[in-house]
């Protein structure tokens, strides 16, 4: 078995059960222990970002979506996977959204590094999370330059392994570093959108009445 045929099996296999058992436990352990254990969010107000870091955060974000669940042989593996499946994007937006999130990575990283206090204030987690996510992102790019036709030969086939090596390293720390707050936040967020209201009206049932008094 050769190594890209390990990725493709056995690999992805284990990626895809330690990536699912580690989101549970981080999700329940999340839902048991309120207080937060790290300074992540208080570090983001002190590193004070500007609008320039929000711009390219959000370009980062919406390009590695757009990169992972429009590309189609992504979504034939989702498919496969999971049963569910949708149309895939143009190949031109897909390559368009993966060289902007590289752009965005590589200024976010400068902008990391241009200063005493957020340099102090970065973590091993944070440069690792960034290479992990940073990787994938290349080595997909450079997979397929012939944009998903044709066969894998020679270099093409060493850096489909190379990318999907780097895709089931993310998979596999994603739910034990930081960038677990793409999973939880959304959830979280939600979860106050929905329990809000509903904690107002209990309040407002449970007041007691001034005419009655």
């Amino acid at each position: 078995m050769t190594l890209l045929e390990f990725t493709e099996g056995p690999g992805l296999r284990w990626a895809v059960l330690i990536m699912t058992a580690g989101f549970c436990a981080r999700l329940v352990f999340s839902i048991m222990v309120r207080r937060e254990q790290d300074l992540y969010w208080a570090r983001k107000e002190f590193a004070l970002p500007g609008e320039r870091w929000k711009f390219d955060s959000f370009l980062m974000h919406a390009g590695l979506l757009v990169a992972i669940f429009g590309f189609a042989p992504h979504i034939l593996l989702i498919r496969d996977l999971t049963g569910l499946q949708w149309p895939s994007l143009p190949i031109s937006i897909v390559w368009f959204a993966a060289a902007a999130t590289v752009i965005a990575m590589l200024w976010l990283l400068g902008y990391r590094l241009s200063d005493r206090t957020r340099r102090e204030l970065t973590t091993v987690d944070d440069y690792l999370s960034w290479i992990l996510v940073f990787a994938p992102v290349v080595t997909g790019m450079l997979a397929f330059p012939h944009l998903g036709g044709g066969s894998l030969f020679g270099p093409d086939a060493m850096l489909l392994t190379a990318h999907l090596v780097s895709v089931e390293l993310l998979m596999v720390y994603l739910p034990f570093g930081k960038l677990m707050h793409l999973i939880l936040m959304p959830l979280f967020r939600a979860s106050l959108f929905i329990a809000g209201p509903l904690r107002h009206r209990s309040t407002v049932t449970s007041a007691p009445d001034p005419d009655r008094q």
